[in-house]
């Protein structure tokens, strides 16, 4: 069994002995390219700048989604019928999708963990205006006819549509897998791509604060990420600690309706979307006031 492995690191060591030795000190084995002279109409504004510095980002998240999604909708119906003799099991997936049916409750809970995810994204991508001010590249293009506000709302963008763009993609993969496997992609799809998109409002709170931090509190803008692994605490532990009531609310995520087999109301949604616009009007207000120092 090892020695396929052994023969594997000897031949990537063969190979790159003669290469490294070949390379320039500090560059690698093909030397760098300048770039064209002028930039295109694409990089004309912050927008288009913000789209070249996370489009790989965003695609290479989009894609992680759909493998996860059709992974986990191909395992919904297989993971109902498991379950059926654990009634332990069974009480925990029916918790987290909200509905006794085993199948349904696998994907409520799998859906609300991918949107803990999904808040990972929206977070990073938020996070992705301080990265550019703390290596010096915001302060020249601040310096220029660029305002503050529209060269953070470009970043702030891909935090708000991004998570949209993953969860519906994970959404309808969840809902495709789900769907072949029990005979029903026309129902089952635009079903689970309502019950992803259910959970962007959630998401969109933590982006929003993340973006506050940026705009206000930019020293301690990485405690967006402790606030997410609260979430993540609360929503898995939380229950099983039996905390009180007012705790398992400060989760975003308590809050998100369960919109598979249950019937649901569409105000918590709105209150959460509020919430995230008073989060993203203080971020760039905030933003606009404080000092953009030079690293």
């Amino acid at each position: 069994m090892l020695l396929l492995p052994v023969l594997f690191s000897a031949v990537v060591a063969l190979v790159a002995y003669p290469v490294s030795v070949r390379r320039d000190l500090g560059a690698g084995v093909f030397p760098p390219r300048p770039g064209p002279a002028t930039a295109g109409a694409g990089l004309a504004g912050p927008f288009g700048l913000a789209w070249r510095l996370h489009r790989g980002q965003l695609l290479g998240w989009t894609v992680g989604f759909g493998v996860l999604g059709l992974v986990l909708g191909g395992a919904a119906d297989a993971a109902g019928d498991a379950v059926k003799g654990n009634q332990q099991v069974a009480e925990i997936l029916a918790r987290f999708g909200g509905t006794s049916a085993l199948a349904e409750a696998y994907l409520g809970g799998t859906l609300s963990l991918t949107a803990l995810a999904a808040a990972g994204y929206g977070i990073q991508a938020a996070l992705r205006a301080r990265g550019e001010e703390t290596a010096g590249r915001a302060e020249p293009l601040l310096a220029t006819a660029v305002s503050r506000t529209r060269w953070l709302a470009a970043h702030l963008l891909f935090a708000l549509l991004g998570p949209v763009v993953v969860l519906a993609v994970a959404g309808l993969a969840t809902g495709l897998a789900y769907g072949v496997s029990v005979g029903d992609v026309g129902g089952e799809v635009p079903r689970l791509l309502g019950a992803g998109l259910a959970q962007v409002p959630a998401v969109w709170v933590l982006s929003g604060l993340a973006a506050l931090l940026v705009g206000w509190l930019p020293r301690v803008s990485g405690a967006a990420w402790a606030v997410l692994a609260v979430c993540l605490l609360l929503g898995q532990l939380g229950a099983v600690l039996k905390l009180d009531q007012w705790a398992l609310d400060l989760s975003p995520f308590t809050h998100t309706p369960q919109v598979l087999g249950h019937d649901w109301t569409a105000t918590p949604l709105a209150i959460l979307t509020a919430i995230t616009v008073a989060l993203l009007a203080l971020a760039l207000t905030t933003f606009r006031s404080r000092d953009v120092p030079t690293p």
